[in-house]
């Protein structure tokens, strides 16, 4: 299901994208540092708006700048509370700020996101309006570690994208090539 989103914050608005601090399973050496890709896309299309956008992972508010909105992902509907946490928060430090719940959780549970966040605080579905976006990647700090960093791009690229053609997969291939090079180059401070 692909949904149309009506941004209401305009050109010169603060959005920030929230991705919950969520319990990672321990034998996965390297998951808890897993990025939000969607995120980074709805990013990328935002600041194409025109629009003030920045990323926080789990609870944090910064001094200087409050957001008009705060857009919170989700994954895994078990983790719903970590979800519920980062709405409550946001709601509570950010109390005139809209703040909208997406992801995984509003598309499989609407009902229960409905009764708990309020019909007009949820997201459900794809943005439609941010497929055709690569992920912002200048929102990651230079702690993350590259092979995290490039980790969802590249699973895409050898998935072949649409998975429908040979032609799709190297298509995914050259952007993904031009994203790495755009990352080694912005952010690593690799000169080529």
């Amino acid at each position: 299901m692909t949904a149309q989103y009506r941004v209401e914050v305009s050109s010169g608005g603060r959005i920030l994208l929230v991705q919950p601090i969520f319990p990672w399973a321990s034998k996965s050496k390297n998951s808890h540092q897993s990025i939000p890709y969607g995120l980074l896309r709805i990013a990328n299309w935002m600041k194409s708006l025109g629009i003030d956008v920045r990323l926080g992972r789990g609870n944090v508010t910064f001094d200087d700048w409050i957001p008009d909105e705060v857009w919170i992902t989700s994954l895994f509907t078990y983790w719903a509370p970590y979800v519920e946490d980062a709405f409550d928060f946001y709601s509570a430090t950010h109390p005139r700020s809209r703040i909208i719940v997406g992801g995984i959780l509003p598309s499989l549970s609407p009902d229960y996101c409905f009764e708990r966040f309020g019909k007009e605080n949820v997201h459900q579905g794809l943005l439609s309006q941010a497929e055709s976006f690569d992920a912002d990647y200048s929102l990651l700090t230079k702690k993350t570690p590259i092979y995290i960093a490039l980790q969802a791009p590249i699973y895409i690229a050898l998935q072949g994208g649409t998975g429908r053609t040979i032609i799709d997969c190297a298509e995914n291939i050259a952007r993904v090539s031009h994203v790495i090079m755009s990352y080694l180059i912005e952010r690593m401070g690799v000169r080529m």
